[in-house]
């Protein structure tokens, strides 16, 4: 379901920046469109911190691997997690461009995403999308936990 018809956004836009191995503060940008023309609101929000669109709770994610900053977004209510590139369907991220690194990929992974209920689904920065359950039986990269 669209974001827009969820939570009436037209756009979420993230941008973060990172200090050496410290989680990521973010900075979340939510264009509000009124007659025609853009508001934007600001905040800095650390991990576990949570963020309230509506009536949904979404919790941050610190999830570095793929990159250093790596974060994703899990709303417990509605039981789905936009994971971003860390976890995609019978795959994960990549770790061969600056920062990234595998082991710590997998750590978070089966630190951070293995403990969600596996009905969990998962909306990956590419391609279909999975459920955590799904991913612990049949990804190669980081099957059975």
């Amino acid at each position: 379901m669209p974001v827009r018809k969820v939570w009436g956004l037209g756009l979420l836009a993230l941008g973060f920046s990172t200090a050496g191995t410290q989680p990521p503060r973010s900075t979340v940008r939510t264009p509000q469109f009124e007659n025609d023309s853009v508001r934007v609101w600001r905040t800095s929000i650390a991990p576990g911190q949570p963020l309230t669109f509506g009536d949904d709770i979404v919790d941050l994610l610190f999830l570095p691997g793929h990159s250093p900053g790596s974060i994703g977004f899990y709303c417990e209510a509605q039981d789905f997690l936009i994971g971003g590139d860390v976890l995609f369907r019978e795959g994960i991220g990549r770790t061969d461009m600056a920062g990234g690194d595998h082991a710590t990929l997998l750590q978070s992974i089966r630190e951070q995403l293995w403990p969600l209920p596996d009905e969990t689904v998962v909306w990956p920065g590419h391609g279909e999308p999975t459920t955590i359950g799904f991913e612990k039986k049949n990804n190669p990269f980081v099957k059975g936990g």
